[in-house]
This record gives structure tokens, sequence and C-alpha cells, in this order.
């Protein structure tokens, strides 16, 4: 699930969650979700589902998780002096001398 699946997704709860105090009461029932008085709401116990539905789906999403890890787990590699050396040689300008250096760390990086 990506960063933004997982805002929507928490927006949609909260929004839920607001919405769900007096919902039957607040609800036109359709013929089938219709119920009498002190009887469960079948609207109610859909929305509960999918409340529950929701907060599983966010409490099983390790997707961050593996992203947080993984940028733990990157190490910086610097280039050594002979690397730099190597990267001057010749006769180029600053701006060709610092795309040599950004191009070798990249390489050395990824």
């Amino acid at each position: 699930m990506t960063k933004e699946e997982r805002e929507v997704m928490r927006m949609a709860l909260e929004a839920m969650n607001l919405a769900s105090g007096n919902l039957c009461e607040t609800l036109n029932h359709s013929k089938k979700l219709q119920h009498k008085i002190g009887e469960p709401c079948p609207a109610v116990a859909k929305f509960d589902a999918a409340i529950t539905a929701i907060e599983k789906c966010l409490a099983n999403d390790t997707s961050q998780e593996r992203v947080d890890k993984t940028e733990k787990q990157r190490h910086w590699v610097e280039l050594t002096d002979d690397e730099i050396s190597a990267c001057s040689k010749g006769n180029m300008t600053r701006s060709g001398f610092a795309r040599t250096i950004e191009a070798k760390l990249r390489e050395k990086n990824t």
C-alpha cells in the first residue's frame, strides 16, 4: 500500500468514526435494511464491518515497515581518494568534474 493510499484509508476511517454516532437515526433505510425499534440496524452493522475492515487493513500493512527497514539498512559508500583523483584526470571544467563525481557516487550507492 502506498503512503497516499494509507492516508486516504486513515481519512475515510476518521470520517466513518465521526459519522457512526447516531447513524441509524439519520439513515433513510431501504426496504432491505429496515428493522423494528430495538433490533440491531443492518445498515449500522455494514458500516461497522467496513470500519473494522479498514482498521484491520491498516494494522496489517507492512509496506511502510519494509521501506523503513530498507532505508535503515542502506549504507552510504564514499569515494576513495584514488577514485576522486581518477575523476579529476583530464582537462575538465568544475561542472564536468562535479558531474563525474556525481555519476561515480550514484554508481556506488544504487
